[in-house]
């Protein structure tokens, strides 16, 4: 399984989703509902939803884990791991 470091928001946001703090999502937004989220505050579904919830990493590393089933987050400054 690929590890990869991202920033300490983006371990809590993954935290957040896992104890369902934003239910109804599963996951990090797709472009599609991410798009859908900032033009009309609804996910592509039709339930309201205004915080976009993001991955947010740089091209180079998400074109390397494009084909990844799974990837584990940590954050380097204090040692989480998702």
């Amino acid at each position: 399984m690929r590890k990869i470091k991202v920033s300490s928001t983006i371990i809590q946001e993954a935290q957040n989703i896992v104890d369902k703090v934003y239910t109804p999502l599963e996951g990090f937004l797709d472009k599609e509902n991410f798009l859908s989220v900032l033009d009309n505050m609804r996910l592509t579904n039709g339930l309201v939803w205004s915080i976009p919830i993001i991955f947010d990493i740089d091209q180079k590393e998400a074109k390397a884990i494009a084909k990844e089933d799974k990837i584990s987050i940590e954050d380097g400054k204090i040692g989480n791991i998702i």
